[in-house]
């Protein structure tokens, strides 16, 4: 029997993830969901669930009266949490695929990702300053000092197109399956409309870089092409994405990935088939 535990189900990425464990057709495999909001879809698409706060007593109450075996964490607070436990969960038979708090604190500090990694992979220029003024002027009218405000950073503009990255590790931080995505429609940041493709260039770095942070589980990185057309690293994510419900859909599954991991069965490296997804409401009566 496998029972997994999927929080924040009110998310994309819960939804996703949820959607591909149901895709296995595992009889013996149960989900448990959890999210602070009763209203959260993820939970009524589970055989269980419960609304709580994600807090470690919590979550731990559940793991106990269901006997959870996996989760895959949705949330940085909630992956934190689980990898600071991640010896005692471990001990108690479950597995939780997360990177250390070192890793997770890295990718969630946009300046401390900037410094980690800006040796060794291309990043955008950082900028301290500009000047903003009228192509044609004279006597410094119109000029405006743009600075950061305070907590924010100023960063170079890439006008290319955007990619994200899903890449699922193992815990040696190689990549089982790496899809990358062509974001063609965005709302509230989630992709809504995708291209999954072949790029091998973007594959090699995301997957290089998952190996440089040491990154356990599943990850989303964004690329972005800058004014030459060279993709550009802008962030990464330890945790799945809004969209890697497209990985599913094109042939890899990180359902299949970590299930698989979990039952210590061989897993081989997963590739995509190219697809065109675009996404649409459905609606849940509870």
């Amino acid at each position: 029997m496998i029972n997994v535990l999927v929080t924040s189900a009110g998310g994309p990425a819960a939804l996703g993830w949820i959607k591909s464990l149901r895709s296995l057709g595992i009889i013996d495999m149960s989900i448990i969901a959890t999210d602070c909001n009763k209203l959260a879809a993820g939970l009524y698409l589970a055989d269980h669930h419960y609304v709580i706060e994600s807090t470690y007593k919590n979550i731990k109450n559940v793991i106990k009266k269901h006997s959870i075996n996996l989760i895959i964490a949705q949330s940085e607070a909630e992956l934190l949490l689980l990898s600071n436990h991640k010896d005692e969960l471990n001990d108690m038979g479950v597995k939780t695929f997360v990177s250390s708090q070192k890793t997770i604190k890295i990718c969630y500090d946009k300046l401390k990702f900037y410094t980690h990694c800006v040796l060794d992979f291309k990043l955008p220029s950082l900028i301290q300053a500009a000047f903003e003024k009228p192509d044609i002027g004279s006597g410094s009218r119109g000029v405006e000092l743009i600075k950061a405000k305070e907590g924010n950073s100023l960063w170079e503009y890439l006008p290319g197109q955007e990619y994200t990255v899903d890449v699922f590790c193992n815990e040696e931080s190689k990549s089982l399956g790496t899809v990358v995505r062509k974001r063609l429609k965005t709302k509230a940041g989630i992709s809504v409309q995708g291209e999954v493709i072949r790029y091998k260039e973007i594959e090699k770095t995301a997957e290089d870089l998952c190996k440089f942070l040491n990154i356990i589980g599943p990850c989303c990185i964004q690329f972005k092409e800058d004014r030459q057309g060279i993709p550009t690293i802008l962030e990464c994510n330890p945790r799945l994405g809004g969209g890697s419900y497209f990985a599913t859909l094109a042939g890899v599954n990180p359902a299949e990935i970590y299930v698989n991991l979990f039952r210590n069965v061989e897993v081989k490296k997963q590739y995509p088939n190219p697809i065109t997804v675009t996404r649409y409401f459905e609606e849940i009566v509870i």
